[in-house]
């Protein structure tokens, strides 16, 4: 901070809570957990900000400012910042900010762990391309490959074959899958790919899963078993790529794995059979996967969301349906996925659809997405709180939600039922 009185103050203020560092510039800052910044900080170095936002790290900036200075709170402001307090500052309302924003930068943290630790123990080869590069491979990936490159194992027409099969991948946004033939050290394999569009720290690239389908190969049966089991692993891998959204938008952690304690119980207690409950697990888990195509901004934007804003957030049933489908899998997880923003009236998104023509499964879903929604915390406001939850369900039971489903939900709260942060799947 350029204001050394306002400094001072700060540092008295945090010494006995936290670690404070006072900084003279960016580049003496190692090991922190939060920026505090004021105004002319934030103008004269604001490139330094913009290369830290950037990053890998989710590394949370508080703007401490002036009441003159608060107009300069504008939209691309926000993609900087992550909280405005105003000065002079009182201590009890620091610390607020101070702490819910170490809570993000802790689940942020967490979040990343979970993801490369999840990608390193998968039983199936994974490999992100960026740029037609490849930028990251878990161990599995390297052992299939024995540490080379797909540009060495991949020979004359089946190289060609991999290079449209990844132009494809970049620009349908779909999964797709091929068998491919390698030479590995002499020998030949056979590879089962699927890959699809993903957004790495901003840049469009590509995840590529494989499978080696060499010994499964030798008969039909085999194969088929081979191309299930990818499929499945599949589904478990589009959970951490679902994850991407929620690790851009800190606000959002751990939705889906809420949205998905909910309403499995919600399904057991109506005695669903078990592909139904089956159904409403795994759609639920990956309801909001079409995020990915969403623009960070937006997702994590303070204020009202504008008509084209609104429109790209409604389109995430539509991709997150067209993304899925492409599995075939026997389940409807997929039409779940695309239904669960419909209501019973036809006020719903994106195909207005009503009454019998929603499925039980995204019922269910939409029921328990909009209790998840209003319990959590936004970027566009705090905490509503499961009472207001419950008095918005009830209050649309049997004309927008399913009566039996907003039965069931409101009965399990009561019995004290609490939002899962780690649902086992």
């Amino acid at each position: 901070m350029t204001n050394r009185e306002n400094s001072r103050l700060l540092s008295e203020s945090l010494d006995n809570t936290y670690k404070v560092v006072v900084a003279k510039s960016f580049s003496d800052v190692t090991s922190v957990d939060l920026i505090i910044v004021d105004g002319v900080t934030l103008n004269s170095s604001r490139r330094e900000l913009e290369l830290l936002r950037e990053s890998k790290i989710f590394l949370p900036i508080l703007l401490v400012t002036s009441r003159n200075d608060v107009k300069m709170a504008t939209k691309e402001l926000w993609k900087i910042v992550d909280d405005v307090i105003i000065a002079p500052v009182e201590r009890n309302e620091l610390l607020i900010r101070i702490k819910n924003l170490l809570k993000l930068r802790y689940q942020s943290e967490r979040l990343r762990r979970e993801h490369w630790v999840l990608t390193d123990s998968s039983p199936i080869g994974i490999a992100i391309l960026t740029g037609g590069k490849e930028t990251y491979r878990n161990p599995r990936m390297d052992r299939i490959l024995l540490g080379k490159s797909f540009e060495n194992v991949l020979k004359g027409e089946e190289r060609e074959r991999f290079t449209v099969f990844c132009k494809r991948a970049e620009n349908n946004r779909e999964p797709l899958s091929n068998l491919f033939r390698v030479e590995v050290n002499g020998s030949t394999k056979w590879l089962e790919m699927v890959a699809c569009q993903i957004d790495v720290e901003k840049e469009p690239g590509i995840i590529v899963m494989t499978q080696d389908s060499t010994e499964s190969i030798r008969t039909t049966s085999e194969l088929v078993k081979t191309q299930q089991k990818l499929q499945e692993a599949f589904v478990n891998a589009l959970n951490l790529i679902s994850s991407l959204v929620e690790r851009r938008d800190p606000f959002t952690y751990g939705h889906q794995r809420r949205v998905t304690s909910l309403a499995v119980k919600i399904a057991e207690s109506m005695e669903l059979k078990k592909s139904d409950i089956d159904t409403v697990k795994y759609a639920s888990l990956v309801h909001d996967l079409g995020k990915v195509v969403v623009p960070t901004e937006i997702l994590s934007k303070p204020g009202k969301l504008d008509e084209t804003e609104m429109a790209l957030i409604r389109e995430h049933a539509k991709q997150g349906y067209e993304m899925i489908s492409e599995l075939k899998i026997d389940l409807p997880i997929a039409e779940a996925v695309y239904q669960h923003h419909e209501r019973l009236d036809g006020s719903g998104y994106p195909r207005g659809l009503k009454g019998e023509e929603i499925s039980i499964h995204a019922r269910i879903i939409g029921v328990a997405d909009v209790v998840e929604a209003m319990s959590s915390h936004r970027p566009y406001r705090a905490a509503l709180g499961v009472r207001a939850a419950l008095d918005e369900i009830e209050s649309g039971s049997g004309r927008i939600y399913d009566r039996e489903v907003v039965r069931h939900c409101k009965k399990i709260i009561e019995e004290g039922f609490a939002f899962e942060e780690e649902f086992e799947i």
